[in-house]
């Protein structure tokens, strides 16, 4: 019943866009990256969740891109996992006004002070790939910021990751021994001056340099003047 001839893609300059079917061409030694801007549709990444299991097949597997602990930010996570948080965390989204604190790509933000908090990821569906093991955390990087120990797989084992050993990036970055369904990160204050930590969002990539990373960043009832607040 579909009538493919009748759904297509019409560009008024394709030159628009030919940077975009070049790198596609390329993926096989150069990653690209797709940063997909919505709302709700976009949010629960469910016709999103089906571009990406496609472009992968075609053009290679480059990671599952940004997620988020929207569970924290008091909201709906993605259909292929679910976040999860114990502590006192507060959140904020695009469609709400806060000058207070930073926004990211994704469209939200969740800060907590309490030094014994935690967000979790569970994914599902078998939608983490086993060579997703570079994992980004985008967040406020210095002195102030809390520490991370990150665990995997339900392991006793635990990542260590400083905040502030590099303030001229938006996050830190670790790869885990093994992809996992499950992966938790813990605050830590390792000084005193450790005071708190804000988080605009997780990244699961590939750590070689090829195939599409693509990313869905939606947030239920944006509309494009909300883009406007994220930094």
């Amino acid at each position: 019943f579909i009538k493919y001839k009748n759904n297509f893609v019409e560009w008024t300059n394709v030159q628009a866009v030919s940077h975009f079917y070049e790198a596609l061409k390329n993926s096989d030694h150069k990653k690209v990256r797709v940063l997909h801007i919505g709302d709700s549709h976009v949010q629960a990444d469910i016709f999103t969740g089906y571009i990406r299991e496609h472009m992968q097949d075609i053009f290679g597997v480059g990671g599952r891109g940004f997620i988020f602990p929207y569970a924290a930010a008091g909201t709906h996570s993605a259909y292929d996992y679910r976040s999860y948080y114990t502590g006192a965390w507060n959140g904020i989204r695009n469609i709400q006004n806060n000058d207070l604190h930073d926004m990211g790509l994704t469209g939200a933000t969740v800060w907590t002070s309490d030094p014994n908090a935690t967000l979790r990821f569970t994914f599902q569906y078998e939608t983490l790939r086993p060579a997703f093991r570079k994992v980004k955390i985008w967040c406020k990087k210095g002195t102030q910021a809390f520490d991370m120990k990150i665990k995997y797989n339900l392991l006793d084992d635990e990542i260590f990751v400083k905040t502030n050993s590099d303030t001229s990036s938006s996050y830190v970055s670790c790869v885990i021994p093994a992809a996992s369904e499950n992966f938790e990160i813990s605050m830590f204050a390792s000084d005193s001056l450790q005071i708190g930590f804000e988080c605009y969002g997780v990244e699961f990539e590939t750590e070689e340099n090829k195939g599409v990373e693509y990313s869905s960043v939606g947030i239920n009832g944006a509309g494009f003047n909300h883009l406007l607040h994220e930094n």
